[in-house]
């Protein structure tokens, strides 16, 4: 997992350094101590410690991906939102000034999350491998097809939708101010995906993560092709990911649901 870190770091030095940005260094000391005292508790509370490894490696990767990913975005041009809309229609969708939904498709998708908290309390580190593939494919994505998001209509999101217009001339990028813009493929769908098939035992995990699911388009402003696409994000990385670690092992694929959830505690960091 440390490998996985120093690959984002490594990327976000070369996107922000390719595209002349600026990253204030002072900014870094913050999730730095953060992680250096979860790490130092880790140490001195072994009962705690897969708790709080994970917990320390989320910080530290939360932080690199907020910076990737504004980086990413930094100084767009042209945007996919008009190709979305046209395979929306396709498919026989227009959710262009949708409502917002109700309290329950909120609590669904913000529940976001609430899971996370729910895996770094398992200290499920199998699940963060798998999540990080995700994440970080999603990442390419976006490089490819920026996209602004489904902001029509009363959604109360207006500060998301102007910092991806920020974005467009700014020449700094830092954790502090960004914000959640990656719309194709959308991450909450890929992640509620994900959810559903690692903890496919757990039978409240479906039914809040199919809410979360269906909420990324009221709730999250999404297109429906995004959630689509999420969702086959998740299940191409997962073969990919199994498939890789499997060989590498020197052991065959069984299968996504033939691998037990529990196997990520047994596992520390990589």
């Amino acid at each position: 997992m440390i490998t996985l870190i120093f690959v984002g770091l490594s990327c976000a030095a070369i996107t922000i350094l390719s595209k002349g940005l600026a990253f204030p260094l002072v900014d870094a000391v913050k999730p730095a101590l953060v992680v250096g005292g979860l790490l130092s508790a880790a140490y001195f509370r072994p009962y705690f410690r897969p708790m709080l490894l994970a917990l320390s490696y989320l910080v530290a990767f939360s932080t690199v991906y907020a910076v990737l990913m504004d980086a990413t975005v930094a100084g767009w041009s042209q945007l996919s939102d008009g190709l979305l809309i046209r395979l929306d229609a396709l498919l026989g969708f227009d959710v262009r000034n949708v409502n917002t939904g109700g309290l329950l498709m909120k609590l669904a998708y913000f529940s976001f999350m609430p899971q996370l908290a729910y895996v770094v309390w398992r200290g499920d580190w199998l699940f963060l491998r798998r999540f990080t593939m995700i994440a970080f494919l999603a990442l390419a994505i976006l490089a490819i097809m920026p996209a602004r998001g489904n902001y029509t209509g009363a959604h109360g999101l207006g500060y998301v939708a102007a910092h991806f217009d920020n974005l467009q001339n700014c020449s700094l990028v830092t954790w502090r101010t960004s914000q959640g813009i990656l719309t194709f493929p959308s991450v909450h769908a890929a992640v509620a995906v994900l959810m559903i098939i690692h903890y496919w035992r757990h039978w409240w995990i479906a039914p809040l993560n199919l809410a979360m699911f269906i909420s990324t388009v009221p709730v999250g402003r999404h297109y429906v092709v995004d959630l689509l696409a999420g969702a086959a994000l998740t299940l191409v990385s997962l073969a990919i990911y199994e498939t890789t670690a499997h060989s590498l092992a020197g052991h065959s694929w069984r299968g996504l649901l033939c691998c037990r959830a529990h196997a990520g505690r047994q596992a520390g960091p990589a």
